[in-house]
């Protein structure tokens, strides 16, 4: 998940991005990486859509970050309806925490 989460930064898909910071530091320090989603980041949900990438340029994108496996461009997919999926039925008065690394 830590490298679909980097490629889609380079898409313009900031999920790292939120306003709760300090909780976002704190959390990380105990657990690794760990994305807090909030309602906000439903602005990147068309960017989440898995029609909206390919999965042969995902498994490349895998391959050149030394995570070349069979199915990573599936899994890549896969992740992409998750987070798609989560974030779309994210309440107002709700955060996701997400630990990818």
């Amino acid at each position: 998940m830590l490298a679909l989460v980097d490629c889609l930064e380079r898409r313009g898909v900031w999920l790292r991005r939120s306003d709760l910071r300090a909780e976002s530091s704190a959390i990380n320090r105990v657990y690794g990486e760990t994305l807090l989603l909030i309602p906000a980041h439903k602005k990147y949900l068309d960017g989440l859509v898995p029609e909206a990438h390919r999965e042969d340029v995902l498994q490349a994108y895998f391959k050149k970050k030394r995570l070349d496996f069979e199915e990573a461009g599936m899994a890549a997919m896969d992740g992409l309806k998750l987070l798609h999926d989560v974030l779309s039925g994210l309440k107002e008065d709700e955060v996701l925490l997400l630990n990818v690394g």
